[in-house]
C-alpha cells in the first residue's frame, strides 16, 4: 500500500501508511526483522517522494544496516536498496555518492545474473550521473553497456530501454552532435 499510494501520487497517504506499518511491526516485536527492513525501505522511498530527504536518508541507512545483517552479500533486495539510495543522492545533487551506490548495485547484479535488465537500468542511471558530472567518457561507457544489454534482450525489452535511448541522446547533445541526438530522441519516443 505504501508503494501503491506513492505511485498514484498520494504521498501523504503513503507516509501515513508507512508510519502505521512501522508502528504495528514494532508493537508485535518484529523491529529488526527483514519485514521491518523492507517496510523501512518502502517508507524511505515515500519520504524521498515527499522531498523529506533527511528522513529518507536515515531510513535508507537503517535499512542498509539491517540488510547487511540479515541478507547474503549478493541479494536483489540489497541491489534495489543501493539503486534507491542512488536516486536520493541524485536528487540532492550528490552525484559522486549516487555513482558509488549504483556501482554497488551493479556489482551485486552482475554476481546474480550477468546482463540482466536490472543491470542495464543501473548502467543507464550511472551513465546519466556521469553526464551530470561532465564525465562523458564514463557516461558513454556505461550507456553503451546498457544499450548492449538491452539489445541482447530484443524480444523481451524492458520499459527502461527508452530511458537508455534518451540517455544516448543526452550524450550526443552534450558532445554537440545534435543531429545524432535528434535521431536518438526520436528512437526513445518511438520506444
Amino acid at each position: 500500500l505504501i508503494g501503491y499510494y506513492r505511485s498514484i501520487s498520494r504521498i501523504d497517504d503513503s507516509i501515513m501508511i508507512t508510519e502505521k506499518a512501522l508502528s504495528i511491526i514494532k508493537h508485535v516485536g518484529l523491529d529488526g526483522s527483514l519485514a521491518y527492513a523492507t517496510t523501512l525501505l518502502n517508507g524511505a522511498t515515500a519520504y524521498r517522494a515527499a522531498r523529506q530527504y533527511e528522513k529518507a536518508n536515515v531510513m535508507y541507512e537503517e535499512t542498509l544496516t539491517l540488510y547487511k545483517e540479515l541478507l547474503p552479500d549478493v541479494d536483489y533486495r540489497l541491489a534495489g536498496l543501493y539503486n534507491n539510495m542512488s536516486t536520493l543522492f541524485s536528487e540532492l545533487k550528490r552525484y559522486e555518492e549516487a555513482a558509488s551506490q549504483l556501482k554497488n548495485a551493479i556489482t551485486i547484479l552482475q554476481a546474480i545474473e550477468k546482463d540482466s535488465m536490472e543491470e542495464a537500468v543501473s548502467h543507464t542511471n550511472l551513465s546519466l550521473i556521469y553526464f551530470e558530472l561532465n564525465d562523458l567518457d564514463n557516461g558513454n561507457d556505461h550507456l553503451n553497456e546498457a544499450l548492449r544489454i538491452f539489445e541482447t534482450k530484443k524480444g523481451n525489452k524492458d520499459a527502461h530501454y527508452s530511458g537508455a535511448l534518451a540517455g544516448l541522446a543526452q550524450a550526443f547533445y552534450k558532445q554537440g552532435k545534435y543531429d545524432q541526438a535528434i535521431v536518438a530522441y526520436d528512437e526513445a519516443l518511438a520506444e
